[in-house]
């Protein structure tokens, strides 16, 4: 039986920053048209609008649609516009841009911890040590895309087309004779990197000579803790080994050795020999032609003794 000594985690966790679509909208008071005025305005807007994106898109368009609510603030009913006053080809691309840098940061790392707080997600990530430079160049390029999308933002804004949309909106009386659009522009992707390390090797030798029985508690609560985070990290790694082979099984796969070895060298650069050496194994398996329900389930009884060695 391995001992947890043995078993070891190491990395950055990873926290990205990334503009979402969103940080491009405004909002607008319009509690003080009639309804017929304000289905007026969002005629217009979406006629200007769609003329936009007709104007600076590179294929057709299909149109846009504003965002109308209501919202009670002490019990009086507000009416609130809420729309994006640039091209939809600057809109998608900063959703583009988000989805890239997302892509690579799943690519490049492990998905340590999931946490759902309402209908938003947040994840935990934990990128090897030697991943790290890789997902750093790829925000870099993706960073150079954003400040070319900046500059063309910017050229639009000093453009006549925005001050169409600014001149409908004041010709409404929902925006002052002198106001404009507030533009920020969309900011760098930003990454923060923190070693992270899961090992029982250290040890509070001057807590240990002060403080022998509060050394010993010391000791259990960061047992207990390197059990659960070794825990998660094989179980996470472990489950997508089992859905590669159970591609396999379900026919859906027939070579799957390049995903397992990608996995094999995930859990390496993180740390994880022992559950690499287990996938190696597995490989083997399926290269001498073993069933691959046997495959299956001899995989998951060296996971499990794994995971019951901690």
């Amino acid at each position: 039986m391995r001992a947890i000594e043995e078993i070891t985690l190491e990395g950055f966790l990873t926290n990205i920053r990334a503009p979402s679509k969103e940080r491009t909208m405004v909002s607008f008071d319009c509690s003080h048209l009639s309804g017929i005025n304000y289905m007026d305005l969002i005629k217009n807007l979406q006629d200007t609008l769609s003329r936009i994106d007709e104007k600076y898109s590179e294929r057709e368009t299909r149109g846009r649609s504003l965002k109308g609510r209501y919202r009670k603030i002490a019990k009086v009913r507000k009416r609130i516009l809420t729309f994006a006053p640039l091209p939809s080809k600057f809109i998608n691309k900063i959703g583009t841009l988000r989805f890239d840098v997302y892509r690579a940061l799943n690519l490049y790392s492990l998905v340590l911890e999931e946490e759902k707080i309402g209908m938003f997600k947040r994840n935990l990530y934990l990128a090897p040590y030697v991943r790290a430079p890789t997902l750093l160049r790829t925000v870099q390029e993706l960073n150079e895309e954003i400040k070319e999308l900046n500059e063309e933002i910017t050229k639009f804004i000093q453009s006549g087309d925005v001050k169409d949309i600014e001149e409908l909106l004041r010709m409404s009386d929902v925006m002052g004779k002198s106001a404009t659009f507030p533009y920020t522009p969309i900011p760098e992707i930003t990454v923060d990197l923190t070693p992270f390390t899961v090992t029982p090797s250290a040890k509070y030798e001057r807590l240990k000579e002060i403080d022998l029985e509060g050394y010993k508690m010391v000791e259990e609560v960061l047992r207990h803790g390197r059990s659960l985070v070794l825990t998660k990290a094989i179980t996470k790694m472990a489950t997508e080994v089992q859905f590669i082979l159970g591609k396999v099984a379900d026919k859906k796969l027939k070579n799957p050795e390049e995903q397992l070895n990608s996995l094999k060298q995930m859990c390496e650069d993180l740390g994880l020999r022992s559950l690499a050496n287990t996938i190696t194994v597995t490989l083997d398996e399926i290269k001498e032609g073993k069933e691959i329900e046997k495959v299956q389930k001899e995989t998951n009884a060296r996971v499990k003794s794994l995971l019951e060695s901690l």
